[in-house]
Order: structure tokens, then sequence, then C-alpha cells
């Protein structure tokens, strides 16, 4: 059984190197990772391109819509796979998780896992506090007013079954 990893792309350059190498080295599973892209001249493109990564899983999808919505939209209708893992092209800081939460998705029979930020020791380094701010009520405002079941609802790192 294998699992798509989608990640939505637009210039990520080296970012996705180091994103793809973690995932590589840290998931066990037998994945499909299917970069997502707008435009031919992506710089991610030619910067996987130019790597020594292993391209025999490595598959590149253009983005029948556009964003990063229409991109990850785009990863779930062309992967086959029981499970997908859509995760942003920078989050190389995660992938230690990837088998818990895959476990966590059979083990449970869940249909979608998302991680929450807010959660110690998980946590948004680096980002505006305004931004911080914003994230935060909203997220707070669909868990506790539209009854989503998730307090990090705008998480870009998630997990899904094909159900």
């Amino acid at each position: 059984m294998k699992i798509s990893i989608i990640i939505p792309v637009y210039n990520e350059g080296e970012l996705i190197i180091d994103t793809i190498n973690s995932i590589s080295k840290n998931f066990e599973q037998t994945f499909n990772i299917f970069i997502c892209y707008d435009n031919e001249d992506d710089n991610t493109i030619q910067a996987i391109n130019k790597s020594n990564l292993d391209m025999g899983n490595i598959f590149y999808l253009k983005n029948e819509f556009k964003g990063a919505h229409g991109a990850v939209m785009t990863g779930i209708s062309k992967s086959l796979s029981d499970f997908v893992l859509v995760m942003p092209a920078d989050d190389n800081y995660n992938t230690s998780n990837l088998n818990k939460m895959y476990n966590k998705m059979c083990e449970q029979n869940l249909d979608v896992l998302c991680p929450d930020r807010f959660i110690e020791p998980n946590s948004i380094v680096n980002g505006p506090f305004v931004k911080f701010l914003i994230v935060r009520i909203v997220n707070l405002s669909l868990h506790y007013l539209a009854s989503v079941p998730t307090k990090d609802s705008t998480n870009g790192f998630r997990f899904f079954s094909r159900k």
C-alpha cells in the first residue's frame, strides 16, 4: 500500500531538497511524492532535477487550477493511494512525526489527521506576531463557533484516508 505525499510548490528552490531528504530519512512506509507546480519555470523543478535525489518515486504534476489549494486538489485527484499526506514544501522539521501519524491513521481508522501547531511541543516559529494572532483567532473561531473538530484548521500538514 503506497502513500501519496502531495507537496504544493511555488519557487521553493533548495528548500524542497531538504524536505524530500527528510521524508526519505524518516518515513518508513512506501510512498510516492507528487510535486504540484503552477508553472514550468518554477525553480523547484530545476532544483530537484539538478539534485542527486533518487527520482524513482518523485513525480511532477501541473496544477490544474491555481494556487496552493488547487495544487492540493490536483494532487489528491491524481493519486490512487489509500492514504494521502499533504505537506508544505519547506516542512522538513515535522517528518519525524510521519510514522506516528500513519500508525494513528491505521489504528484508529481515521479519515483525516491534522496536527495542531498550538499544542506543546509544537509551535509556529519565525512568523510575525500579527499573523500568529490572526491564525490563532481564526482557528479557535472555527473550532468553537463552527464546531470544526481541530483547533488548527489552517495547518497545511495533513494526512487523509482515500475514504
